[in-house]
């Protein structure tokens, strides 16, 4: 009872502990009481997580083995992970370490680690810490990273950023250092020839997902110190967290001119074509080669007849200082109606009287649709296939067939000579047809009618004599086609008869 109760004391007293550490991950203690802990729940690379065992047999022998939560158990760092034992004293107790790889000794940096205890008595304990890496760092929002001053002066409100802890790290505080960076060099300090760079010291509170803060950073540029653009690194500074990175920003001092580097054009925004005046537009983008004052012009030249600049929004020119981003600007291009469907290549340059970029922009201007219908005319049974012709609907800016480059369409019909009276449709495809203003779209059919053909009849009787009855006619045909007779006719119910009544007088 007296081991027992020894034993549920230290457990109380760990979790007590563990709750001032904030862990907030579990613990699975799968035999009795044993519990095992690390005494962080975060650690940088290259640093000793210290481990605790509590609640295991006296003298018993407990495997400990660390390895990765997430991915690969091993990692590519499968040396830091062998097992290795210790021996749990007479209070069932043992301290232990390990050793968290840098990032160039593994792959630990941002992992999710677990520690696993297994004793030879049965005792069973489990752990989880991390080793989530260094500081982040982004410009804070509404800030910059670039500031221009005139010597003696000083500006506190432009330069900021935000620095982002790792998880787990408890509280910890956080200060920034500033080191020179580039060409020209100059040293950080009050002095008249140097720049002084300060800022504040934050405390962090971090938790499972980390914390972050705004650092806004005060500049004071000595009255003596040569117009230039000054480049610097800032760094965060905290127990148990690496600095790596950093953030990078300038100061420009006095009216340094800057230069262009390189100009950009976007892909055409909305449709021109043939036949329909349209104002197509263009996203423009620049960057600087360096930095300093830029007094920028977007121009354009190289355009097609009937095509026009609309000009530049908000602007064509802009000043820009110190290492300010050059503000973009939207072309927009007058595309008059009488505007050949192609692909026409502009430029586009960015000069600011000492420097300049140009690029190269497309306008796309596409055929005009055009409907074509293949049509003839009604025929009677018997003619032969007859030959369609073509009316079109669509033609602008005055044109007619006689501006088409080629009408080779390929026209028929399916009708064949001799087929039955009916109705029959005219065939279309585009053939050999093209233009350069113009698609031949859509292609219509059309309708015809096939009509019956005359065919003469004649009603004809021998002659008779005096006296005789009436005699009964027969008919004659004239007209056949196809070889066709009188045994082709679907019915020959003529009504039949003369004008001759027996015993009229002799005569015709």
């Amino acid at each position: 009872m007296k081991n027992l109760y020894k034993t549920s004391v230290l457990g109380l007293l760990s979790l007590v502990f563990l709750f001032f550490l904030g862990n907030t991950f579990p613990v699975n203690a799968q035999g009795g009481t044993a519990t095992v802990t690390t005494d962080k729940n975060d650690y940088s690379p290259g640093s000793t997580a210290i481990i605790t065992g509590l609640g295991f047999q006296p003298g018993e022998e407990v495997d400990l083995h660390v390895y990765h939560a997430d991915g690969d158990p091993l990692g590519s760092d499968p040396g830091y992970h062998e097992p290795w034992t210790v021996i749990a004293d007479a209070n069932g107790e043992f301290t232990t370490s390990w050793y968290v790889p840098t990032a160039e000794e593994g792959d630990a940096l941002g992992a999710t680690l677990n520690l696993e205890a297994h004793g030879n008595m049965g005792s069973e304990a489990s752990w989880t810490f991390t080793d989530s890496g260094s500081f982040g760092y982004n410009t804070t929002s509404s800030k910059s990273n670039t500031v221009s001053l005139s010597p003696g002066g000083s500006n506190n409100t432009t330069l900021g950023v935000t620095v982002d802890a790792p998880k787990n790290n408890g509280t910890i505080a956080v200060s920034l250092t500033f080191i020179n960076t580039g060409s020209p060099s100059i040293t950080i300090g009050t002095g008249t020839s140097q720049i002084n760079l300060t800022s504040s010291v934050i405390s962090f509170i971090t938790g499972n997902s980390g914390i972050a803060h705004d650092f806004p950073i005060s500049v004071s540029v000595g009255s003596s110190v040569a117009s230039g653009s000054y480049s610097f690194t800032a760094y965060a500074n905290g127990t148990g967290v690496q600095s790596a990175g950093g953030w990078g920003f300038t100061v420009v001092v006095g009216s340094t001119a800057g230069s262009i580097g390189t100009v950009s054009i976007g892909s055409q925004s909305g449709t021109s074509t043939y036949g329909t005046a349209s104002s197509p537009t263009y996203a423009v983008t620049s960057t600087r080669g360096s930095n300093g004052t830029v007094n920028g012009t977007y121009s354009v030249s190289g355009l097609p007849a009937g095509v026009t600049s609309g000009g530049f929004s908000p602007s064509e020119t802009f000043n820009s200082a110190g290492g300010d981003v050059f503000p973009g600007a939207t072309l927009t291009l007058n595309v008059d109606a009488n505007v050949g469907a192609g692909s026409y290549n502009f430029d586009i340059f960015l000069t600011d009287g000492a420097s300049q970029a140009s690029t190269q922009g497309t306008l796309f201007v596409s055929k005009k649709n055009l409907s074509v219908t293949a049509v003839t005319g009604d025929i009677t049974y018997g003619d032969a296939e007859p030959t369609p012709t073509v009316e079109y609907a669509g033609f602008v800016n005055g044109d007619d067939a006689g501006d088409l480059d080629n009408e080779g369409f390929a026209l028929g019909t399916d009708y064949n000579q001799f087929d039955a009276v009916g109705t029959y449709n005219t065939t279309i495809a585009i053939g050999t047809a093209t233009d350069n203003n113009y698609n031949f779209t859509p292609l219509n059919s059309s309708t015809f009618e096939v009509g019956k053909l005359d065919l003469a009849v004649t009603a004809v009787t021998g002659d008779i004599t005096y006296g005789d009855a009436e005699p009964t006619p027969t008919v004659e045909y004239a007209g056949f086609v196809n070889g066709d007779d009188a045994g082709d006719l679907d019915n020959e119910g003529f009504a039949l008869g003369t004008d001759y009544n027996q015993f009229d007088a002799v005569g015709t």
